[in-house]
């Protein structure tokens, strides 16, 4: 996938700087049609059949906007930035300076989802150069500079001129302990609930300033601006030594922000004021785990591990499983059935004799959570995708197999392990163009790549 999106890239780019001249109005239609296309085909997640369409629309007219937007959006789900920063800076050259600062911020949220923040804020400037009216790139400029730690740029870059509810919450996010001008950019918002919201922080009584700040700091880490908790809570740093809540999360936000020295810091003094709160061992224990510290990780997960939380109790089995801790994520999840037998437990059971290749004891329990009624949507997904990992280690029945897997597929026709199955379906079937073709359907479906180095692999082992 990869070799062929860079290929019709460079083509594409090679052509392009040769076309110049009008553009009939009918190569404009054609163009606009074949967009409409290569639209309809992202949707359905075709991504080589949709570029083809987008390269086509360019060929027949380079200045359309919306196949650049189809282009960039391929090349960005699929994380070729660098490629996609190519098309954007030929676009730049086609299209009006508002739609370049569009396709220059989609770039710049991308970079920013993956943390890569400088990058971003270079982007970010490319697209408020293009259009200095563009909220949406000064707004992510602005995010991005927080989080590079400079708060008073953010605030420079941001300005005081912006409409929409995104820009009116970071300005007052900005304002961090100047409660007045917080709240005066707050009551522009036009969301009720998140006005109503902030507009109850807000209206805390002046004097309690630790709960107000505290309050505020919890809403900047929720919105993924965990610095801007740290500079409002450190300022108290004195006066938050007692303030249990205050401490947690002060232990959040450096959680988040990737310190986690002063993240389990904090979140220890927290615990020796006696915070009675799951969420700050599960906190310690993500800090611990981050820090390389699994031990002490464990022991953190273990303050709070019961059947309450089953989020909780999967993040711990997961993280013994990642550990090499087998034995010790079976004997927890069997001691926890003693207790309440629910199919939360027992499909974590089925999760961990799968790791274990435990597959006799599999096939018993999922015979036993096969009488279940009165099952979820997701605990039913849950049960057949099981059903079916247990069914491929040892194909017997191959119609009750390609049964469950299109009853499985009900649930995310464009979940890429579908096709994965399908593959090995075929494969063992010796459907050797069909298993070929699901692989290959698997690879193109699958952003994370967890599934696609699956499929490589068996695809590679056919040829």
């Amino acid at each position: 996938m990869k070799s062929r999106l860079l290929l019709y890239i460079s083509v594409f780019l090679f052509s392009v700087f040769f076309l110049t001249g009008c553009t009939s109005n009918e190569d404009k239609n054609i163009s606009n049609d074949l967009t409409e296309e290569g639209l309809e085909l992202y949707e359905e997640r075709y991504y080589r059949e949709a570029m083809d369409k987008f390269v086509e629309a360019l060929e027949k007219y380079p200045s359309n906007f919306e196949a650049y937007v189809g282009l960039a959006n391929i090349l960005l789900d699929k994380g070729f930035f660098e490629e996609v920063e190519e098309l954007a800076s030929e676009a730049s050259m086609r299209v009006g300076n508002t739609q370049t600062a569009v396709i220059y911020s989609m770039i710049g949220e991308k970079y920013y989802d993956v943390g890569k923040y400088e990058k971003s804020k270079e982007i970010f400037e490319k697209a408020v150069r293009a259009d200095s009216n563009h909220e949406r790139g000064w707004v992510g400029l602005a995010g991005a500079n927080i989080w590079l730690g400079d708060i008073r740029e953010a605030s420079r870059v941001l300005g005081n001129k912006g409409e929409s509810d995104e820009f009116l919450l970071l300005y007052s996010f900005l304002a961090l302990d100047d409660w007045d001008k917080g709240l005066n950019k707050v009551r522009e918002i036009e969301e009720d609930s998140l006005r109503e919201r902030m507009e109850e922080i807000y209206a805390i009584d002046d004097e309690d300033v630790l709960y107000k700040n505290t309050s505020l700091a919890r809403e900047y880490i929720n919105a993924g601006y965990p610095f801007l908790a740290i500079e409002l809570l450190d300022k108290q740093d004195e006066e938050i030594e007692q303030y249990p809540e205050g401490q947690y999360f002060l232990g959040r936000a450096y959680l988040d922000y990737g310190n986690y020295e002063k993240a389990i810091e904090k979140l220890n003094a927290a615990l020796m004021l006696d915070i009675d709160d799951e969420n700050v061992y599960i906190s310690l224990a993500r800090a611990n785990l981050f820090n390389n510290n699994t031990e002490r990780a464990l022991d953190a997960y273990e303050n709070v591990i019961s059947t309450t939380n089953l989020d909780f109790l999967k993040e711990y089995i997961n993280v013994l499983l990642g550990n090499d801790m087998k034995n010790k994520a079976q004997t927890t999840l069997i001691d926890l059935l003693d207790e309440e037998d629910i199919f939360g437990l027992n499909i974590m059971l089925v999760k961990v004799y799968y790791e274990c290749g435990e597959l006799n004891k599999m096939g018993e329990l999922l015979t036993k959570l096969d009488e279940e009624t009165n099952l979820t949507q997701a605990e039913t997904k849950d049960l057949k995708r099981y059903k079916i990992l247990y069914a491929l280690e040892d194909i017997v029945d191959e119609v009750e197999l390609d049964g469950l897997i299109e009853r499985y597929s009900v649930f995310d026709r464009y979940n890429p392990v579908i096709y994965l199955f399908k593959g090995k379906l075929f494969k063992h079937q010796e459907e050797i163009l069909k298993a070929q073709e699901s692989f290959e359907r698997a690879i193109e479906l699958d952003l994370q790549s967890d599934v696609a180095k699956q499929a490589q692999k068996l695809l590679a082992s056919m040829n």
